[in-house]
């Protein structure tokens, strides 16, 4: 991909493919790159008709370990366990207020009776804090750089809330 993005802003394409690639490729917002570029592919005859959809392979051993930490949040194998990650990297300012966020872990806890877990990256540790402190109920947290292990939890959970970032397009 990296190749074809470089080609095309070196001018390496000739009109035809390049305003495709511009007019076609680029304005298409909802889709993810690597569909983009198979369909660009298509000019070189790579069959792509068919929708992809990005996955991310975890080992049965991963797959344990997430389950393993879960069984230690939930009270009985049936409990509902809701996981959100409210944080952004991109700023505050695309976020709900943390109050909202416990409102809404404080509603899911009482309705549903359910388990809630925040995940949250390093720069959102005070985020993370604050929603726990305003809630009215026992949250869980989840801090962890490995991102696989991020999956092999997230993957065991029954409902996941984001806001708009990272974990939103990986829970997809």
């Amino acid at each position: 991909s990296y190749f074809l993005y470089s080609a095309l802003h070196k001018g390496k394409f000739t009109p035809p493919l390049k305003v495709y690639f511009k007019n076609n490729i680029y304005k298409k917002r909802d889709v993810y790159r690597a569909q983009q570029l198979l369909e660009f592919a298509s000019f070189f005859g790579v069959n792509a008709k068919k929708a992809i959809w990005p996955k991310v392979y975890i080992s049965p051993e991963e797959r344990r370990l997430g389950e393993q930490y879960l069984s230690n949040i939930r009270e009985k194998k049936s409990d509902l366990v809701i996981a959100m990650h409210p944080g952004s990297q991109y700023g505050y300012d695309r976020l709900w207020e943390t109050k909202n966020y416990a409102l809404l872990a404080d509603r899911l806890i009482e309705k549903y009776r359910a388990k809630v877990i925040i995940f949250y990256a390093y720069k959102e540790k005070a985020f993370a804090d604050s929603i726990c402190r305003l809630s009215q109920h026992k949250i869980f947290k989840v801090f962890t750089k490995d991102i696989r292990q991020y999956f092999s939890v997230i993957s065991g959970c029954n409902v996941f809330i984001s806001s708009d970032g990272g974990p939103l397009h990986m829970a997809l």
